[in-house]
C-alpha cells in the first residue's frame, strides 16, 4: 500500500531522534517542492511540527527557547546567520564575522588617503592637479561616470563642498573617492604606509 508524502513526513519525524528538521531533510521523501510545502503546512496545521524560520521546523513539544536554539545552531552551525521564531519569540542567531570585509578596508584606506591629501595640500592644488588627470584620462579613453560629478565639483564647487566630499562619511563621498582623480598627489611610499 503506498503512502503519502504527508504520512512519509510524519513517520520520518516520529522516528526521528531531533527536535529541529531542516526541509532538506525531507527531500528524500520524493514529491515536488509545492507539494512538501503542502504536505509541511498540514502537519503544522495539525501541530506535528511547527516553523521556526526559513526551511527551519521543530517539534511542538519543544518549548525552552534555549535548548530550541542550541539545537538549531547544531543542525545549521554556529556562524549561521538566520533570525529563528520559537514560542512567538524571534531570536538573531549566529555571531558576526570578526575579519572585517574587504571593501570596508579599502573604503577606510580611501578616506585615510584623501584626509592626508587635504592636510598636506591646498583646495586649488588638488582642484588643478585632479582636472588635469581627468583631462588626460579623457584623451586616452579612461573614464568613469564618476569623473563627471567630480568635474563638477572642482570646476563649480566650493572649497568646503570640495573638502567635505574628500572626507565626508556619507555614502556619496565614499563611493566618489572609489574613483578619486587625484592621484599622483602622494608618494608611493606615502599610499603603502596607509
Amino acid at each position: 500500500m503506498e503512502t503519502t508524502l504527508k504520512e512519509r513526513l510524519k513517520n520520518t519525524i516520529k522516528k526521528s531522534r531531533h527536535d529541529v528538521f531542516l526541509r532538506d531533510d525531507f527531500a528524500k521523501l520524493g514529491g515536488t517542492y509545492r507539494q512538501l510545502s503542502r504536505a509541511l503546512s498540514e502537519l503544522q496545521r495539525e501541530q506535528v511540527l511547527m516553523r521556526a524560520g526559513y526551511g527551519l521546523y521543530m517539534r511542538p513539544t519543544v518549548r525552552e527557547v534555549e535548548k530550541s536554539i542550541e539545537q538549531i545552531q547544531q543542525r545549521l552551525g554556529r556562524r549561521v546567520r538566520r533570525e529563528v521564531t520559537i514560542g512567538g519569540i524571534t531570536v538573531q542567531l549566529g555571531m558576526p564575522s570578526s575579519t572585517p570585509n574587504k571593501q570596508d578596508l579599502q573604503d577606510r584606506r580611501k578616506l585615510v588617503m584623501a584626509r592626508l591629501i587635504t592636510e598636506k595640500f591646498a583646495v586649488p592644488v588638488i582642484r588643478q592637479r585632479s582636472l588635469e588627470n581627468m583631462e588626460r584620462w579623457q584623451k586616452n579613453g579612461v573614464w568613469v561616470s564618476a569623473f563627471e560629478e567630480w568635474r563638477e565639483l572642482l570646476t563649480r564647487g566650493t572649497d568646503q563642498q570640495v573638502l567635505a566630499v574628500l572626507t565626508g562619511l556619507d555614502e556619496k563621498s565614499n563611493r566618489l573617492r572609489q574613483s578619486a582623480p587625484y592621484a599622483g598627489l602622494l608618494t608611493q611610499a606615502e599610499v603603502e604606509a596607509i
